[in-house]
């Protein structure tokens, strides 16, 4: 019996967790990786290559939305690669990303398998049971960059490819459904009994929504104001997400008692390193909060909500990267879903007037 080999395309550190949890339940002798890495993103590259696993033969691919042909170029040089070793599972982490679309789509592996994209899944999943589309993709607004990139797909042989079915790997509670099968994640590199926890401690989840202009940085510090104050008498700690510039984070929050972590670990790692760990964790939108709920039982999470009207993005970009959910669709998906594991808070502050 030949070994199984696998490829994997990641992007994230939870990608790469989620390879390492593949690789021990398929029982995958010669694993590939293919990481997707960004210039704009530094911290989340080196966090990738400390967590690679020994013994893998590793791919980088730099990810340039704003210069498609040479992006496109560069990955269409692995794909070539990849058809040639005829791997026995393939096994990527965003159906949305255009990178791992173009070459899933192009490999066309029976034994393909969506791995866990955060709290993505929970969109991909909701498409795929409503619309049975396995990748719900936009063109771009703009008539010259839809062009543009019709015509270098065209080139490479990627225009309208067909699409790879493809079943689960994931933590999250799915069920097999009537287009997928589902393989339960593990994720013992994440599981961990806390034999003791810090009642006076709260660990606030950070999440970028001012990078990715989901929201003004004096809305976004007025929410942690708040949470300093719905916790009040307790020790603050916030530990900001590695996509995360700290430079917004206003004296306010400073003199509300909050403290910035500063750490290489991902949040279930950090938790897992303090002996006691805070009692409670808390967030917004992070799927991290799944994963410590599910996966630290012990700690108490709580996912805080925040009022859709507080989201600043132009009506031109509220529709996301599905061709039928907006970002306020997708927001409301998450939080439901987050009811399974956890408590679910309203918003602390008053809705914004128009």
């Amino acid at each position: 019996m030949t070994d199984k080999s696998g490829l994997f395309l990641v992007q994230s550190p939870l990608h790469i967790y989620n390879a390492c949890e593949a690789i021990r339940k398929f029982d995958i002798a010669k694993p590939t990786f293919l990481i997707v890495t960004s210039k704009h993103n530094v911290k989340w590259s080196e966090m990738m290559r400390d967590l690679l696993p020994a013994n893998t033969e590793h791919r980088f691919c730099e990810r340039d939305d704003l210069d498609i042909a040479a992006c496109t170029k560069e990955y269409v040089g692995h794909i070539q690669f990849f058809k040639q070793q005829k791997y026995d599972y393939v096994f990527f982490s965003d159906s949305r990303l255009y990178i791992f679309v173009d070459i899933v789509n192009s490999l066309q592996n029976e034994n393909t398998f969506l791995m866990d994209d955060g709290s993505g899944i929970i969109q991909t999943v909701h498409t795929l049971e409503q619309t049975g589309r396995y990748f719900d993709t936009t063109q771009s607004s703009q008539k010259e960059r839809r062009q543009e990139i019709e015509k270098i797909k065209r080139k490479y042989d990627l225009w309208q490819l067909a699409s790879c079915k493809y079943n689960l790997f994931t933590a999250f509670d799915f069920k097999d459904g009537e287009h997928f099968k589902v393989v339960a994640n593990p994720m013992r590199t994440l599981c961990h009994k806390h034999e003791k926890l810090d009642h006076q401690s709260v660990l606030i989840l950070g999440v970028p929504f001012i990078k990715i202009n989901y929201m003004s940085s004096e809305k976004y510090c007025d929410y942690l104001v708040a949470l300093s104050a719905f916790y009040t008498g307790k020790r603050l700690l916030y530990l900001p997400h590695p996509r995360e510039d700290m430079s917004y984070l206003h004296s306010k929050c400073i003199d509300s008692g909050i403290e910035v972590v500063s750490t290489h670990l991902t949040a279930e790692k950090y938790l897992m390193s303090l002996n006691p760990a805070p009692a409670i964790v808390t967030g917004f939108y992070s799927a991290a909060l799944w994963y410590i709920a599910k996966f630290q039982p012990e700690i108490c999470v709580e996912a805080h909500r925040f009022h859709l009207s507080d989201i600043t993005l132009p009506p031109s970009q509220m529709m996301s990267r599905s061709s039928h959910l907006s970002i306020l669709d997708i927001v409301d998906l998450v939080y439901d879903y987050y009811t399974l594991r956890m408590r679910v808070i309203e918003p602390l502050l008053k809705p914004s007037v128009a």
